[in-house]
């Protein structure tokens, strides 16, 4: 899985910054870091919600006293003082000024005589870098998590429930889906009605990052790329209204299908459920894909 990927790789890329010792190398391996973590776009899109629920002025950045001040919030609110890390990065490399990097961080050691260099520049990894790359990943898990959940709920599904009855309907794998999130420690709910309509289930994390999955129910023996196009679009309009962190498109189908998004964005994802009668050796499956580059 994708997010997976991205989430070893920024525990080896961190690994690999702390064992660096180098003083004068600390503001390049820094930087790095940080160009790193932006290289991926589905970390960019959780640096950039960070960086909008809690800004901070340039005027607030070059007054080195304020990293005092948010520190003093950090045990109610933590994310604002990785929010103000990620802030003050960003702006140190704006500057010129290399030399002795680690120090502008002024806030994580009262008086700089107490330390040595090394011990200065530890802290600063451990209190300023560590926090931010910390944050970068369990956001990241959470989306990972959902998906694991999905993907247990398909796997129950095809290897025990199916095939379904002639008469289920959408409503009745909606109501399956919902028991088993609900088993699985999510609380979902409906939306209010959007100019199109609401999506099927509506749920926050502890951050309130709201996350929308749309439950479709296929029974025709033809079906293409434009009625799945018709699915994916609703799910997208649905995300771009409620500011969606996930978006999924749950399609359940008695026809042997797969749908298939090609270049999709990181922040949605597919999941085809077979609930037909065909046994695994009688399936002669039929993608129907649509690339979101240009088709949609």
């Amino acid at each position: 899985m994708y997010t997976k990927q991205v989430i070893k790789d920024i525990e080896i890329c961190f690994s690999r910054y702390c064992e660096s010792t180098s003083d004068t190398m600390l503001y390049y391996t820094t930087k790095y870091l940080l160009d790193f973590l932006n290289s991926f776009d589905i970390v960019k899109v959780v640096l950039a919600n960070l960086r909008n629920k809690y800004p901070y002025s340039k005027a607030t950045l070059e007054n080195r006293q304020e990293g005092f001040n948010v520190i003093k919030n950090v045990g109610q609110d933590k994310k604002q003082y990785i929010s103000y890390v990620l802030h003050f990065l960003e702006y140190s490399f704006t500057t010129d000024s290399n030399d002795e990097f680690y120090d502008e961080a002024s806030w994580i050691c009262s008086d700089n005589k107490d330390y040595d260099k090394k011990e200065r520049i530890k802290l600063f990894k451990i209190d300023v870098v560590k926090p931010l790359c910390d944050y970068v990943i369990d956001e990241l898990r959470k989306s990972v998590s959902l998906l694991y959940v999905l993907d247990r709920f398909k796997n129950r599904t095809m290897r025990f429930e199916t095939p379904y009855p002639v008469e289920s309907s959408e409503r009745d794998a909606q109501n399956k889906l919902a028991l088993y999130l609900f088993d699985n420690g999510y609380l979902v709910h409906r939306e209010d009605d959007l100019s199109n309509g609401k999506p099927d289930f509506l749920f926050s994390d502890e951050d309130s990052n709201p996350y929308i999955i749309e439950v479709k129910y296929v029974k025709a023996k033809r079906c293409t790329s434009k009625k799945l196009k018709t699915y994916t679009s609703q799910l997208r309009d649905y995300m771009n209204k409620l500011d969606s962190y996930i978006g999924v498109l749950c399609v359940f189908t008695t026809q042997d299908y797969e749908f298939i998004w090609h270049n999709k964005p990181n922040d949605m994802e597919i999941v085809t459920i077979y609930v037909g009668g065909l046994k695994p050796s009688e399936r002669n499956t039929k993608n129907i894909s649509l690339d979101l580059n240009t088709e949609l």
